[in-house]
Parts: C-alpha cells; structure tokens; sequence
C-alpha cells in the first residue's frame, strides 16, 4: 500500500511501522485520518490495547470510542483463539494484521462497515475459530455480519497444501477476508436494494439452492474447464452469491495492487499511476484499467516474481463477462460512496440508475 512518512524526520514508512527506522520515533496509525503521528504527541489518544501483542500500530480515542481501547481494527474481532498456545498467538497476529489491510482498503474506497453496536444483528464482526478434535469442523464463512476463520489458514504449510488440493491460483489470508466481506456487503449493498435485479443480470439468481450447487460444484470441480470464459476463478461458478463474493475479492485485490504500484511510481500501460488510484474512478476510467494498466502491471509481477526465484504466473487475463461483472461491483462501490454517512442497505430512492452497469468499450 502506500508509504507514509515520519512526522519527525520524514523518512518513509511502511503501514504497520510502530517507530521510524531512522529516528527511533514511535509512531501510531490514525485510520479515520490516514495518518501516521507520533505516540509523543497524542493529546487524547492512546495506544490499541493490543499494540505490544499483535503489533498493532492503530491508535484510538477512548473518549469517543465508548471508554474502549480496542482500535478501529482490533473492535470487529469478537472472538479470539486460545491464548495458551503460542501458535495460536500468531495465528491471531497474522490474522488482524490481514484484517487492518483489509479496512485500510474498504475505507480507501469510501466503505465503512458498520459493527456490532451499529448493527447488533448484521453489523460487521469475525470470529477467529480453532479446530478442536471430536468437534464439528470449523469452516471459514460469513453469516449474517459475522465472518468466521478457521485459524488454520494462517499456518503457511497448511493453507499451500489446500491451494494445491483446490488448484486455485493463490490463498492468503488477505484474499479469505476480502471474499468474505464481499458476502457481508453483498447483504449490506445488494439485497433488499435497488442494485438487486441488476445483479441477477449481472451474476445469476441467487435464490437457486445454494447447498445443492455447492455439492453439485465440488462433485464436478476436476472436470470443469471452460470457467474462465465467464467467472473470475473456478469457485465463483458454483453459485452467483460466490460469483459475486470472488469477484469482490477480485476488485479488491486489483485496487490494492494498483495503489502499491502509485506509491512505488510504477509506470505501466504509458501513464504514470498516481497515488488517486484508489479513489472511486469514472467506468470508462476503470474499463482501462483492468483491460490495459492491470495486465500490464501482472506481467511486471510476473517477471519480479521469477527473478527473486518465485514461480510468477498471476493470472490477469479477463474475459468480457468478468469485466462487466467487476464494473458492476465498481459501480455498486463508486454510488455507495457517493451516499454520504449512509449506513444500510442502499435503497431504491437513494440510487437513481443502477441500470448503467455494464462497462464502456
């Protein structure tokens, strides 16, 4: 993502920096400003209780944070793993550092989810789960608000193993996160709204059985081929509620990388990306980037990749029915931003045209 700099000695920073590596400064994170300051030079603000267990840089006010000295970030994890296990200790770290990426980049495009005491019964929250034996298996989801991790996922060996199992093209952390809030805003921003028919244009019915087109999905997973012409990744052709949650993910993931590329100046497609590429972008502006910046921008991956000695074969060929589906979540995002402090669903009186989904050639 993008560097930040010391407010003492403006050497540049890294997002998770708890102090400057010239200076020695301590730094803290204000995530509602962007902004790195030093912990000297807090008037009312405070550390994140969790600073010195999961280095967790965010500050936070108490004052207006209802007495609490949960950071912005650290608030949404409603349940933690075992702390009796040192294993489980990192787990946990590595998953709320995925998770404060994760809101950097929804805040970043003007998405602020509501939690659990804006929404007690959908407001945004995750459980960070572990496996116990002679128990029931514990599977990395989302329902009604709360998106559950099986804490598994952060051991590295363990989550290859299944990337190679599933043949999918990568697995991180960052991407279970982005999936799954794409199934919480899909709650939040297409059901009971008027982006609903658009999107079964757009994605499919969701209200096809979704039990039996998952059983269906993985009965057929090894002979299923031709899901490239239409779906982002082979998953999201199992039903459109996962269509759209991997496409989400998808949007995200092109977003951020394009946002890295401004920081570190890199010129692509013969325009040189600025740090506004974040900012919620025309359609015609987004069309060019996924069809000419983005994949441009792969092959420079790509060809990094291999030179550090790291297969390098990110997939960025897109079909046209996946860039009509990533327009219709860029333009969901770019009119959900525009409502100003609107928190819900988005309702029809408060969206205009949702029929102008499909981009421009």
């Amino acid at each position: 993502m993008k560097h930040y700099s010391c407010p003492k000695c403006q050497s540049r920073l890294s997002f998770d920096a708890l102090s400057c590596w010239h200076c020695e400064t301590e730094l803290g994170y204000v995530f509602n400003t962007d902004s790195m300051v030093s912990m000297w030079n807090l008037p009312t603000a405070v550390p994140c209780v969790n600073r010195d267990i999961l280095s967790c840089n965010w500050i936070v006010d108490p004052a207006s944070n209802g007495g609490s000295s949960l950071c912005p970030s650290c608030r949404y994890t409603r349940t933690i793993p075992p702390q009796h296990d040192a294993e489980n200790r990192e787990a946990w770290k590595k998953l709320e550092h995925a998770k404060r990426s994760l809101l950097y980049s929804l805040r970043s495009l003007g998405l602020s989810p509501p939690d659990r005491i804006q929404q007690p019964a959908t407001g945004l929250a995750f459980d960070f789960l572990t496996p116990l034996p002679d128990q029931p298996a514990v599977l990395t989801a989302h329902a009604s608000g709360v998106i559950t991790v099986n804490i598994s996922e952060a051991d590295d060996v363990r989550r290859e193993q299944r990337r190679a199992s599933l043949n999918e093209p990568y697995r991180t952390l960052l991407g279970h996160l982005r999936h799954e809030v794409g199934h919480f805003y899909w709650d939040q921003l297409i059901a009971n709204s008027a982006f609903l028919e658009p999107y079964r244009q757009c994605f499919g019915d969701e209200r096809q059985n979704y039990d039996q087109a998952l059983q269906s999905y993985y009965n057929k997973a090894t002979n299923r081929e031709d899901w490239r012409d239409e779906y982002v990744s082979r998953y999201a052709s199992s039903h459109p509620w996962e269509d759209w949650a991997e496409t989400w993910a998808y949007y995200l993931h092109i977003r951020d990388a394009l946002d890295t590329a401004a920081a570190w100046r890199i010129s692509v497609s013969n325009e040189n990306l600025t740090q506004q590429q974040m900012t919620p972008v025309s359609n015609g502006a987004f069309y060019s980037q996924i069809t000419s910046t983005w994949p441009e921008l792969c092959e420079y991956l790509n060809a990094a990749l291999r030179s550090a000695g790291v297969s390098g074969e990110y997939p960025y060929k897109l079909s046209e029915p996946v860039i009509n589906k990533l327009g219709f979540v860029h333009q969901v995002i770019t009119d959900y931003a525009c409502i100003e402090h609107h928190v819900g669903p988005v309702t029809a009186a408060a969206v205009q045209d949702t029929a102008h989904y499909s981009m421009p050639h």
